[in-house]
């Protein structure tokens, strides 16, 4: 994979529309590419969570453990969707959900505190992304 904003954005150049060229060529600059082996975790149960991604290619899977100590799928995340758990994130709380990879995929990673101090203009980013969780 090319690792250039062109290859990697242009689907989710049309699932964000609100999200601006220049928006986008910065997520291309503080964004990292990653591979995740089926079964790997992006988040796991009672980790904080730090980064959030864009799925390129791949499937994964939020799940919880119900109060009988069962996994439950609530949610799948397919490309162009955007991985988070912001609430973790923002309360600095262990997270209650695990996103798993289902098959081999291949991510773009950003760590969320790059993304806290962008300057206003950039706001329909945070928006747009934050409004698909």
């Amino acid at each position: 994979m090319k690792n250039n904003a062109q290859d990697w954005t242009r689907r989710l150049k049309e699932k964000y529309p609100i999200v601006s060229d220049a928006e986008w060529a910065l997520l291309d600059k503080i964004t990292k590419v990653k591979v995740i082996k089926k079964g790997e975790s992006f988040l796991r149960y009672g980790r904080i969570a730090r980064y959030a991604a864009f799925v390129i290619s791949g499937q994964f899977a939020f799940t919880i453990i119900d109060d009988e100590g069962n996994e439950k799928i609530i949610r799948f995340g397919f490309a162009d969707d955007f991985l988070a758990n912001c609430e973790s994130y923002f309360k600095t709380a262990p997270s209650a959900v695990s996103i798993t990879a289902l098959e081999d995929a291949v991510i773009r990673r950003i760590n969320i505190k790059q993304l806290q101090p962008l300057p206003d203009e950039f706001n329909a980013l945070m928006d747009a992304f934050l409004d698909s969780l």
